[in-house]
């Protein structure tokens, strides 16, 4: 399923104001199933030791709650997410993490293969 690809483009985003970072993962299906039967989630763990972790999109289908996926290949999708980080939110480096299920099967690109990946600032 996640291919150890998710990323933030930019990889670094400003706090302040409107600044989106698109947060993206590549998956893949054997049963190449259409897109509306994804579910994913993409979350954030901060910077410091002990810092709580940040649910961007929890559960979320294509076209809700700001999830785009899209069938790229046979077999191959890319889900995304547009980040826009709050005026108070913490700066420095944040690991993201992926996870996607299409009903009977879960996988997750999790913190440990994406450390680092998204800086804010101020």
């Amino acid at each position: 399923m996640p291919e150890n690809s998710t990323q933030a483009a930019p990889a670094t985003v400003n706090r302040i104001g409107v600044n989106t970072t698109t947060l993206s993962a590549v998956f893949t299906d054997a049963d190449n199933q259409p897109v509306g039967d994804f579910r994913v989630t993409f979350r954030i763990r901060g910077p410091d030791p002990g810092t709580s972790i940040l649910d961007l999109v929890v559960d979320a289908a294509h076209g809700t709650s700001g999830v785009t996926i899209v069938r790229t290949a046979a077999g191959v999708y890319t889900a995304s997410y547009a980040y826009d980080p709050a005026d108070a939110q913490g700066v420095g480096y944040y690991d993201l993490y992926f996870e996607v299920s299409d009903g009977s099967v879960s996988a997750v690109d999790g913190y440990m293969n994406n450390s680092n990946e998204l800086g804010i600032t101020n």
